[in-house]
C-alpha cells in the first residue's frame, strides 16, 4: 500500500464521505471493529497461494445412461461408463524475490543515521501485510506433521531483519576482487565498491550461476527462473556475511536455551516469532491516516519484521550498526558448517544507525523535553506559557526595545507578532530590508485588516504597508500575492479552468447588462417583452379608426425624426463609462452569474461543496485549487516560517492563521486571465463573491455545518517526528455534537517538521488539549528492560484474550503480570523454569569481539507463554491461548508507548488564545496499545512502571542546541538560490545542509580564447580578491596572463574563483560536465607548513555562484587518504561545483562561465623576505561524463610579509 498523493483536505473529505456512506463491516472476522485508538495484532497474514508453480488436474467421468435417482457414479457398472477425460493446467504465482516493490517500506526503526540504545531490536514496517509470507520461509515447516498445529498459529516468513557490525559483513580486498572477476563486470573508471551498508548490486542470473564455483562465498539462492524474471535486467543487492556469524544465527536451540551439538542443516524456526501483522486505527496520523486501508476508511494493516539481535554490549562509545532485511528462503537446503568463508544473502532493504552504550536518553525524556515550556513571567502559579511561533526574544530584551521611543516600541511589537527582517529590492534596484511574516502568526490578526482590504489588486504592491516610525516596508501581503500568482502560473489545469470560468461569468453577467442598456437607450425589446405587450398593441389597433392617436404620435413626423444615437454595449463601455450605480448593477449581475455557475447540479440554490455534483467542472477545478491553498498546500516552507530561529530543534510552536495573508495569496492567483480590466477586476470580485457564498453556506455533506477553514495550529520540529512520521495527534474533549474534525490537516513539511491545522481556536466549547502519541504501527522493540555484558532483566506484561468489550477498562488494564519480572546471570545454569533467553556468545569463541548478542526466541516464546498463562489464571479475562504465537512475542518485546498531553487554556472569543498561559504538559503511558490480538483474538497489556530500558536517544546536546532549519525553497525575495555551509571534517561524503544566503555577484574572468578542438574542453582558472583595484591607466605592455596577488590579512575577505571555458563553441559537442573539484590544503595538516597553504582554517559561509545558476558550490572539510610512505594525511577544504539538474551533468555549452565567490577567507601569511609573491598551486579535478577525470592546477600568488611591491608573472 504505497503512499499516493492525497488532498490536503483529506481529513475533511473523508469525514463527509463517512457520514454519507458509513463503512459497515460485512465479515466480522475479516473486518473486526477494533474501535478508535486501538490496535490488533495478528501472528501472520498468509495469502491463499504462496509463490511457486501449481498444477490443476481435472478428470471428467461420463455415464452412458442417466443414473437412477440417488445412485452414485461409483456404483455405475464400468461397461455403462465412457472413457474419462483428463485435463491438466499449470500456472505460476509470482512474488517479490530479489527486490521489493516501490513503496513497500513504510518506516524503519531506528531511523537511518539516528541513534538507539544497545537494547533496541531494529525493525522494518511494511505497507503490504502479506509480503513476509508471500514466499515460503521454511519448507520443513509445511512437511513436518509435528508442527502442523503450530502452523495454525505462527508461520515462518521468508524475510528476516539481521543486524551486523561492519567487521561482520565487509569483504577483504581479495574476495571483493574475486567477486568482480567472476561477475565479468565491464571496465569502468568507477571502482567496483560496496554501498554504505556494504551491499553489492549484481545481476542475479550471472551471480547465481557463477557463485557455484566460488571458493570464497556460497549462497542459499536457488536456480534463477528465467520464465519469471528477465535474466538480463534483473538486479539485486547481496550482502556477504561471515560464515561463523551466520552459522550461529541458524543454529538450533532447545526450550532450555541449549545449543544443539550437531546439526546438518540450518534451522530458521527462530524467525517465525519475529514477524507479525498490526491492524491499527489510523485516525490522527500524517501519512497512514491519509490513505484508505484494506479494512476501511480508518483501519489499515501493516506487517512488521524485527530483529532478535541487539547492538554491541561491550562498548563505551556509539557504534555503527547495519541492519539488513534479507531473504532466508533456501537456507534450510544448505549444509552446516558452511563450506566457504562468506555466505551471500539477498538484501532487500538496508540502513545503518548508531548503537549507544547504556545511559542514553530515553524516549520518555525526549517527549518531556519537547513539552518543556517556560513559565508565565511575573505571575506566581500562573502556569506555563505556550511557545509561540516567533523570534526567540525574552521579555527583558523586549523591554529594552520598548524604552527606545516609539520606533523601539514598534519593533518590539513586530517581534511579538512574528515578524522578521528580509531582503527587499526597490524598483530602482537598491537593496534594503523589509518586514516579513507568513500566514502563521503568534496572535490574532483582524480580518479583514482594514476597510476595502478585500478589493482586487492588479500588481500586489498596493498590499505593501510602510512603517513610518522605523522607515521599513512590510511586504508580507504583497509577497503572498506574488506567491499566489506564481503558484497559479505553475498549474496549467488551474489557469485554463480559470480562463474559461472568467469567460462564462462575463458572458452570462454582461448579457443581462447589455439587454438593460439597450432597453433604456433604444426601442430594443426582447422576445419575451414583445410577446407580453401584444395584448396592449391589439387594443390600440382596435381604437385607431376612432382615434387621432396617429396624428399626435411620432409616426406622422417620422421623416423629421432624429437619428437614434449609437449605443456601445461592449464590456469595457459597460464597466467604465457608467456611474457608480450602474457599475454596482453590473457587478450584481456578474455576482448572480457566478452564483449560478458555482451551484450544484441537484439544487441551483445550493453551491457545489465537493459532496454533490458540480454544474461547472471548471468551477470544481478552481474551487479545489483555492481551498487547497487556504489549507496552505504547496506553500514553500520558508514562506510559512520567515526565519529558522522561530522553530528551533526539539520544540513545538503554536500559532493562529492570518486570513489576510491567505486572501492575498488567493487574490494573486485569481488575477490571472484578466484581459479586460486593468484597474478594477469586476469578474474577480464575482469569483470572490462565489467563494464567500460557499464558505458561508452550510454543507449538507457535513450535516449542515459550514465548510471548515484553518484558524489555529502548531508546528513540531523534533527527531521524534523523524523516528515516528505517523505521530498520532488527537484533541480532547472530542466534540460528539459535530461530525466535522477539529484537526483538519496534518502533514510533514520535512522529515523532522510536522504541521497541524485546526478549524477552530481552543475554547471551552471546542477543545482544551492536544495529545501527541507514538503511532501503534511504528513501535519500538527492546530485548529487555536491562541488559549488560553479564546480566539481563525481563518484564512481562499482562495479556487479555477475547473481545475488546469484555476486557478490563481504565487503570485495571495496567496491572502488572503476576511473577512477570525475571533476571538472568550470564553464568547461571539453565533450568526448566529459567531457560537461557539471551545468548551473549558461544562459550570459548574469541573471533568476534562484539559477541553474538541475540535473543533465544524459541525459549523466550515458550517462557512468556507459560508465565502469562500462570499469571492470568486469577484475572476476570483469562488468557486462553494454548500455545505461544508471534503476536505474543511481539507484544512482550514492544516498548511502552508514550503520549505528551498539552493543556491549552480555553479562551473567550475575544482573547488571543495563542498567548494565554496553560497548565504544564503531562506525559503518560498511552492507551493506544490497549487492544491487541493473536491471530484473530484480541489481547491487551500495559504497565504502569516507568521502564528502565532506553529507546530513542537524541544526545544531551541535541536536546538543547538549535541549528538552521533546512528550507529547500527559495526565500520570498529576489535572493539567489541557496548555497552551502562548512561542516565538520568527515571521512566520507555526507549530505551538506544548505542555508539561504545573499552575496554580491562578481566575476573575474579571463578574456582569452582558444583550445584544441580534438581534446577535451579547457578552463582558465584564476583567484582574485573581491575588492581588487582597477588599473589607473593602460599599461604599455600588458601581461598576457596576469596572476592577481592576494594580500594576507587576519580580516576575512571574499575571493573570486574565476572559471572560464576557453574552448571555442564549435568544439563543445558531445561533452557534458559532471563536476569540478578544487582542493585547498590547510595549515593544520601535519605534513604542511604555512607557506604551502592558502588559509589556516575556514569558517566562512561557503560559496555562491556569480552568474551561472546551473551549478551549486558545495564546501566540505575532509581528510586526504594517508600517504603510503609517511602514513600522514592532509586536511583539505574541498569545493565541488555540482549541477542542479537531476541528470547530474550539464552540456559544456552551458558551462562557459562558472565563476563563484568564496566568502570569509582568512588568507594565511607568507614568511620570508623579498619582492616576489609566494606561488602556490591548488589541485583541480574536472570530471566529464563517461571520461576519466582531468587534473589541473590553479596558480595563486600571495604577497610576502613585509613586502609592498608587485611583480609580474612567476612561472610555476
Amino acid at each position: 500500500m504505497s503512499q499516493l498523493a492525497v488532498s490536503p483536505r483529506d481529513l475533511v473529505l473523508r469525514s463527509g464521505k463517512q457520514l454519507e456512506k458509513p463503512v459497515t463491516p460485512v465479515d466480522i472476522e475479516a473486518k473486526p471493529d477494533i474501535g478508535a485508538g486501538n490496535q490488533r495484532l495478528h501472528s501472520f497474514y498468509r495469502p491463499g497461494l504462496t509463490a511457486g508453480t501449481y498444477n490443476i488436474d481435472v478428470e471428467h467421468h461420463i455415464a452412458k445412461y442417466p443414473p437412477a435417482e440417488g445412485q452414485k457414479f461409483q456404483t455405475i457398472p464400468p461397461e455403462d461408463r465412457l472413457e474419462p477425460k483428463e485435463s491438466s493446467k499449470s500456472f505460476t504465482v509470482v512474488a517479490p524475490q530479489y527486490s521489493l516493490p516501490v513503496g513497500s517500506v513504510n518506516t524503519t526503526y531506528p531511523a537511518p543515521g539516528h541513534q538507539a540504545p544497545h537494547t533496541t531490536l531494529a525493525h522494518v514496517v511494511l505497507n503490504d501485510p502479506q509480503l513476509p509470507w508471500e514466499r515460503a520461509g521454511s519448507d520443513a515447516e509445511s512437511t513436518d506433521d509435528s508442527r502442523r498445529e503450530a502452523r495454525s498459529k505462527t508461520r515462518t516468513p521468508w524475510l528476516a531483519v539481521l543486524v551486523f557490525t561492519q567487521d561482520e559483513i565487509i569483504l577483504p580486498a581479495d574476495v571483493q576482487a574475486g567477486l568482480e572477476k567472476f561477475l565479468e563486470l565491464p571496465k569502468s573508471p568507477k571502482a567496483f565498491a560496496p554501498s554504505p551498508t556494504f551491499t553489492y548490486n549484481v545481476n542475479m542470473k550471472k551471480f547465481i550461476d557463477e557463485v557455484k564455483t566460488s571458493t570464497d562465498m556460497c549462497t542459499p539462492l536457488r536456480d534463477f527462473d528465467s520464465s519469471v524474471d528477465d535474466p538480463k535486467t534483473t538486479l539485486g543487492d547481496i550482502v556477504c556475511v561471515k560464515s561463523e556469524v551466520l552459522q550461529e544465527l541458524v543454529r538450533t536451540y532447545d526450550d532450555k536455551g541449549q545449543r544443539a551439538s550437531s546439526q546438518p542443516h540450518p534451522d530458521v524456526s527462530r524467525y517465525r516469532w519475529l514477524a507479525h501483522v498490526r491492524q491499527v486505527d489510523t485516525a490522527g496520523m500524517a501519512q497512514a491516516g491519509s490513505t484508505t486501508g484494506l479494512l476501511g476508511e480508518r483501519d489499515s494493516l501493516f506487517s512488521v519484521v524485527f530483529s532478535h539481535r541487539t547492538g554491541p554490549l561491550n562498548t563505551t562509545q556509539p557504534t555503527s550498526v547495519i541492519a539488513h532485511l534479507v531473504s532466508i528462503e533456501g537456507l534450510e537446503d544448505m549444509d552446516l558448517p558452511f563450506k566457504t568463508p562468506y555466505v551471500a544473502l539477498t538484501s532487500l532493504h538496508s540502513w545503518s544507525y548508531m548503537s549507544l552504550p547504556p545511559g542514553s536518553v530515553s524516549l520518555h525524556d525526549a517527549f518531556k523535553n519537547l513539552g518543556t515550556f517556560e513559565e508565565e513571567p511575573g505571575k506566581q502559579n500562573a502556569g506555563i506559557r505556550l511557545p509561540l511561533l516567533r523570534a526567540p526574544v525574552t521579555e527583558a530584551e523586549l523591554d529594552i526595545l520598548r524604552k527606545q521611543g516609539d520606533a523601539g516600541k514598534n519593533v518590539a511589537r513586530r517581534l511579538e507578532m512574528g515578524y522578521s527582517l528580509s531582503r527587499y529590492r526597490l524598483k530602482t534596484g537598491e537593496q534594503t530590508v523589509s518586514f516579513y511574516r507568513g500566514p502563521l502568526v503568534p496572535a490574532r490578526v483582524p480580518h479583514p485588516l482594514r476597510a476595502g482590504w478585500d478589493a482586487p489588486s492588479t500588481h500586489g504592491t498596493d498590499r505593501q504597508i510602510f512603517d513610518r516610525q522605523v522607515g521599513i516596508m512590510d511586504i508580507s501581503y504583497s509577497t503572498a500575492w506574488q506567491l499566489g500568482r506564481t503558484l497559479a502560473l505553475a498549474d496549467r489545469t488551474f489557469t485554463v479552468a480559470l480562463a474559461r470560468l472568467r469567460r462564462q461569468i462575463q458572458e452570462a453577467g454582461v448579457e443581462v447588462a447589455k439587454r438593460e442598456e439597450m432597453e433604456r437607450k433604444t426601442r430594443f425589446r426582447t422576445k419575451l417583452s414583445t410577446i407580453q405587450s401584444l395584448a396592449t398593441s391589439m387594443n390600440l389597433l382596435e381604437k385607431l379608426p376612432t382615434s387621432d392617436a396617429l396624428l399626435t404620435s411620432e409616426v406622422s413626423n417620422r421623416w423629421k425624426a432624429k437619428t437614434a444615437p449609437q449605443v456601445n454595449i461592449s464590456f469595457k463601455a459597460l464597466s467604465n463609462d457608467k456611474g457608480d450605480t450602474d457599475r454596482e448593477e453590473l457587478q450584481r449581475q456578474l455576482n448572480i452569474a457566478a452564483e449560478e455557475i458555482s451551484a450544484s447540479l441537484q439544487n441551483p440554490k445550493i453551491p457545489y461543496d465537493e459532496f454533490n455534483s458540480p454544474r461547472s467542472t471548471d468551477w470544481m477545478t478552481v474551487l479545489k485549487w483555492v481551498l487547497d491553498k487556504m489549507y496552505l498546500a504547496d506553500v514553500p516552507a520558508n514562506y510559512l516560517i520567515s526565519d529558522p530561529s522561530h522553530l528551533p530543534l526539539e520544540t513545538i510552536r503554536f500559532f493562529e492563521i492570518d486570513r489576510n495573508w491567505t486572501d492575498s495569496l488567493i487574490d494573486g492567483a485569481l488575477s490571472l486571465a484578466n484581459h479586460l480590466e486593468r484597474d478594477d477586476d469586476m469578474v474577480r470580485r464575482a469569483l470572490q463573491h462565489a467563494l464567500g457564498r460557499y464558505l458561508k453556506t452550510p454543507s449538507p455533506g457535513l450535516e449542515g455545518h459550514l465548510p471548515p477553514v484553518p484558524l489555529y495550529g502548531f508546528l513540531i520540529r523534533s527527531e521524534l517526528i523523524t523516528a515516528f512520521p505517523d505521530m498520532v495527534v488527537t484533541t480532547q474533549p472530542t466534540l460528539k455534537d459535530t461530525p466535522r474534525p477539529v484537526l483538519i490537516r496534518q502533514v510533514l513539511l520535512e522529515t523532522n517538521v510536522m504541521l497541524c491545522l485546526f478549524d477552530r481556536v481552543p475554547t471551552k466549547g471546542s477543545f482544551k488539549s492536544v495529545t501527541l502519541g507514538q503511532p501503534p504501527h511504528q513501535p519500538c522493540f527492546s530485548v529487555a528492560a536491562t541488559l549488560t555484558t553479564d546480566k539481563i532483566d525481563i518484564d512481562l506484561k499482562s495479556v487479555y484474550s477475547g473481545a475488546i468489550k469484555d476486557q478490563p477498562k481504565g487503570s485495571a488494564r495496567h496491572n502488572d503480570l503476576k511473577d512477570g519480572q525475571s533476571s538472568w546471570a550470564r553464568t547461571e545454569t539453565p533450568t526448566d523454569d529459567k531457560p537461557t533467553l539471551f545468548v551473549w556468545d558461544v562459550e570459548g569463541r574469541t573471533d568476534n569481539a562484539a559477541g553474538l548478542r541475540f535473543l533465544n526466541t524459541n525459549a523466550f516464546a515458550s517462557f512468556a507463554h507459560k508465565k502469562v498463562v500462570a499469571g492470568m489464571k486469577e484475572t476476570p479475562s483469562e488468557y486462553k491461548e494454548n500455545m505461544p504465537t508471534s503476536s505474543l512475542v511481539a507484544y512482550q518485546l514492544n516498548d511502552p508507548s508514550w503520549q505528551l498531553k498539552i493543556q491549552l487554556n480555553p479562551a473567550s472569543n475575544n482573547e488571543d488564545t495563542a498567548s494565554n498561559a496553560a497548565p504544564a504538559p503531562e506525559i503518560y503511558l498511552t492507551h493506544r496499545i490497549a487492544a491487541a490480538s493473536m491471530r484473530v483474538a484480541p489481547m491487551t497489556a500495559t504497565t504502569t512502571k516507568r521502564p528502565t530500558r532506553t529507546l530513542k536517544s537524541l544526545g544531551a546536546s541535541a536536546l538543547q542546541r538549535s541549528s538552521p532549519l533546512f528550507l529547500p525553497n527559495a526565500p520570498p525575495n529576489s535572493a539567489p538560490p541557496p548555497t552551502t555551509i562548512i561542516l565538520p571534517p568527515s571521512e566520507e561524503d555526507t549530505p551538506r545542509a544548505p542555508i539561504p544566503t545573499f552575496m554580491s555577484m562578481f566575476a573575474f574572468a579571463d578574456n582569452s580564447t582558444g583550445g584544441d578542438p580534438a581534446s577535451l574542453p579547457k578552463f582558465a582558472f584564476k583567484i582574485a580578491p573581491l575588492d581588487i583595484d582597477p588599473p589607473t591607466s593602460q599599461p604599455t605592455a600588458p601581461d598576457p596572463d596576469p596572476i592577481p596577488i592576494l594580500n594576507p590579512s587576519p580580516i576575512p575577505q571574499d575571493l573570486i574563483f574565476s572559471i572560464v571555458l576557453t574552448t571555442p563553441p564549435q568544439s563543445l559537442s558531445n561533452f557534458h560536465l559532471q563536476k569540478i573539484t578544487i582542493l585547498i590544503p590547510h595549515t593544520r595538516s601535519p605534513i604542511l607548513n604555512k607557506n604551502q597553504v592558502l588559509m589556516e582554517d575556514y569558517n566562512g559561509p561557503g560559496g555562491i555562484m556569480a552568474t551561472n545558476l546551473r551549478f551549486n558550490p558545495v564546501c566540505s572539510l575532509v581528510w586526504e587518504k594517508p600517504d603510503a610512505v609517511s602514513g600522514q594525511s592532509r586536511r583539505l577544504l574541498r569545493i565541488e561545483l555540482l549541477p542542479r539538474t537531476h541528470l547530474g551533468r550539464v552540456f559544456a555549452g552551458g558551462c562557459r562561465d562558472l565563476t563563484f565567490l568564496l566568502g570569509g577567507v582568512v588568507v594565511a601569511e607568507v614568511w620570508g623576505k623579498g619582492p616576489e609573491g609566494e606561488v602556490l598551486g591548488l589541485e583541480v579535478g574536472i570530471q566529464w561524463a563517461e571520461r576519466e577525470e582531468v587534473r589541473d592546477v590553479i596558480v595563486v600568488r600571495r604577497r610576502r610579509t613585509g613586502t609592498a611591491e608587485e611583480v609580474g608573472k612567476v612561472p610555476l
